[in-house]
């Protein structure tokens, strides 16, 4: 437990060391690192997929879509997390424990099998690292990098900024000042410099996604964070048309009717 009474990660007031924002967000982003480790076998070829581009032509491969697939570099860092919570929580070790996961697994797909093992086991311990591990801040900040990268190999490109009309009323009807949101600030909030109205961000996408007569377009990450929905959902409605889905971005309106319809 937390006696200082912030997340070690956003500083946000909580008894844990992580909070509740942040312990979903690492849950979020280990889903869909193995989603994207799915995705780039799409994206192997250069030109193909999901719309990736790549300087590695010469070789006719993506190298780091390839090396995603086997998970070169994302997987040997997410076992030494695990490594360290068996040790850390007196569990039974980490390769005994993954022999007896893998015994299924062929040479063709033992990299898949085991980032799906590594990753279980990391979901059904997140909650108990993120109320009292004292390194959850350093796991969090790699769980949030091995996204970034396990993203880019997918070809799934991440949107960094949004900008939205401020919805706060005036005098003179809504104020409309643009007002830019960073994914930094995502979980936070913004303050608009012309009516000085502060606003949580998640809050100020939903009032604006609720009155803008455009729509307002959030990337997978965004939209994971707001509704705990899934890159592979957000994917299955738009193949069937319950949502649109435009440059690897979402209507924030139609993620709203799918979630309450």
């Amino acid at each position: 437990m937390n006696d200082l009474g912030q997340c070690t990660i956003c500083s946000k007031a909580t008894d844990h060391m992580a909070c509740a924002a942040c312990e979903r967000r690492i849950n979020q982003n280990l889903s869909e690192i193995q989603e994207f480790a799915i995705y780039a076998q799409a994206n192997l070829v250069p030109g193909q997929g999901a719309g990736g581009r790549s300087t590695e032509r010469p070789l006719g491969i993506r190298v780091d879509a390839l090396d995603l697939c086997a998970g070169f570099d994302v997987l040997p860092q997410l076992e030494s997390w695990e490594r360290a919570f068996r040790q850390d929580y007196g569990l039974a070790p980490y390769g005994q424990a993954s022999l007896e996961r893998n015994r299924a697994a062929t040479e063709h797909n033992m990299a898949q099998v085991t980032l799906t093992g590594v990753i279980r086991f990391l979901h059904a311990w997140n909650a108990r690292v993120c109320a009292d591990h004292p390194a959850v801040d350093e796991y969090a900040r790699e769980v949030a990098a091995l996204w970034r990268q396990a993203q880019a190999a997918s070809g799934q490109s991440p949107r960094t900024s949004w900008a939205v009309a401020c919805p706060a009323d005036v005098n003179d009807g809504e104020c409309g000042n643009k007002l830019r949101i960073n994914g930094e600030d995502f979980d936070g909030s913004v303050s608009c410099r012309k009516c000085s109205t502060t606003w949580q961000t998640q809050r100020l996408l939903l009032v604006a996604a609720s009155s803008a007569t455009s729509a307002i377009w959030l990337d997978p990450e965004a939209i994971g964070r707001m509704y705990n929905i899934s890159l592979r959902t957000l994917q299955r409605w738009a193949k069937d048309g319950s949502i649109q889905r435009e440059r690897g971005r979402y209507d924030i309106r139609q993620i709203q009717q799918a979630v309450n319809g």
